[in-house]
Formats: structure tokens, C-alpha cells, sequence
């Protein structure tokens, strides 16, 4: 399942108006260079889900993950604050992704 939220609700890509409320597509939704022109747009957070009835009891584990780490890392080194690092990072344990919030970290701490 491919779980698509926007910034901008009404957000145009791909030929689908994108909502600012996570919206689920089937896997097949999108051919294979949609779903990478997707995961790349920085407007759009794009989570590619295990099917569930495969899953079975992992499902409920809680972990999303964003499938695109360098749309995650661009995602962080524009976030605003400290608090949208964090939540961005939040259960990724990418080498860049990390790194990334960390410069990202750095950059917004209040010079003392």
C-alpha cells in the first residue's frame, strides 16, 4: 500500500489531486516512475506500507518508513524547526537520514 499525504491539500502530481490527509493507494496505483517521481516531489510525504494480510501480527508494529532516504534527508534539511527534525528522523536509522538531522540539529540550535 502506498500512503500519500501533502503539504497543500489539493496538491496536483501524477495526475492525482493529492490531500493534506494520509490517503492510501493500492501498490499498483502508480507505474514505477510515478511512485519514484512521487517519493521525490518535497511537497508530498510518501510511505510505501507492507500489505497487511501479509504481514500478519507485525502490522501493528507502529514503524512507517519512508522508502526514498534522500527525499527524507531533503525533507529535513528545509524543516523550520527543531521539532520537525526530530519528528522526521523519528524511528529512521538510515546512516544519511541520521546524518542529515544531525547537521540539520546543529544548524538550528540557538547560538549561545
Amino acid at each position: 500500500m502506498i500512503r500519500i499525504t501533502s503539504k497543500a491539500d489539493g496538491f496536483r502530481r501524477c495526475g492525482v489531486a493529492h490531500p493534506s490527509t494520509a490517503t492510501d493507494h493500492p501498490d499498483k496505483a502508480f507505474t514505477a516512475k510515478q511512485l519514484q517521481l512521487l517519493q521525490e516531489e518535497p511537497m508530498l510525504m510518501v510511505q510505501v506500507l507492507p500489505d497487511e494480510s501479509s504481514q500478519g501480527s507485525q502490522s501493528g508494529s507502529g514503524k512507517n518508513y519512508l522508502m526514498n532516504s534522500s527525499d527524507t534527508q531533503a525533507k529535513i534539511k528545509a524543516a523550520a524547526t527543531l521539532e520537525e527534525v526530530e519528528e522526521l528522523a523519528k524511528d529512521d536509522d538510515r546512516k544519511g537520514v541520521m546524518d542529515a538531522a544531525e547537521k540539520r540539529r546543529k544548524e538550528l540550535q540557538p547560538a549561545e
